[in-house]
């Protein structure tokens, strides 16, 4: 069997209904590097009936593993499959699973810190069309929470950064949004 034949198996068994999945082997899945394999991981994961069919259930840790390497993934790579998110698909969505966090009060501040620091190397290492769907499509709309722009507001230290959260805080506080899915909570 290839290589290929293997990725189709594994999106095949991942798309499926009924078949369980064991939680062992939906890890090592995630560790693989095919993008294909990972959105449909990604699929699973985000589909609240069919993630079910994991046994046992993922845990809290291995959501934080693997939600942000595949947003950074889909954001460097900008894939253009029928399965993979775009760029800016990716990093809408980023947005939405950093709110969701934010909103969580059980979510402790260093979880949010490291995902801070994911977005901040993201930027850093990225070209300008991964700068710019940084700004646009993830930070303008986190920053419409002022608690988020403050919890951000160290990037205004590093030149570098510095542009970057000042692009998105002008947007944020114009007044032109209403994300669904930016996070709501205040945080100290």
């Amino acid at each position: 069997m290839s290589q290929r034949d293997n990725v189709s198996e594994i999106v095949d068994k991942l798309g499926s209904e009924g078949d369980t999945i064991p939680v062992e082997q939906l890890r090592d899945w995630m560790r693989r590097p095919e993008i294909e394999v990972q959105a449909a991981i990604y699929d699973l994961v985000t589909n609240s009936e069919r993630v079910k069919k994991v046994v046992p259930d993922l845990t809290f840790e291995d959501y934080l593993a693997f939600m942000p390497a595949f947003f950074s993934r889909c954001i460097i790579e900008n894939p253009n499959t029928e399965l993979t998110l775009s760029r800016w698909e990716a990093a809408m969505e980023f947005m939405g699973w950093f709110g969701n966090l934010w909103d969580n009060p059980s979510v402790h501040k260093s979880v949010l810190s490291e995902a801070k620091g994911q977005l901040r190397k993201l930027y850093q290492e990225g070209d300008s069309d991964v700068r710019l769907a940084l700004i646009q499509g993830t930070l303008e709309h986190l920053f419409e929470n002022a608690s988020v722009r403050e919890f951000f507001a160290d990037w205004l230290s590093d030149p570098e950064l510095r542009k970057a959260y000042e692009e998105a805080a002008e947007w944020s506080k114009s007044g032109r949004h209403n994300t669904p899915f930016a996070p709501k909570r205040t945080r100290d």
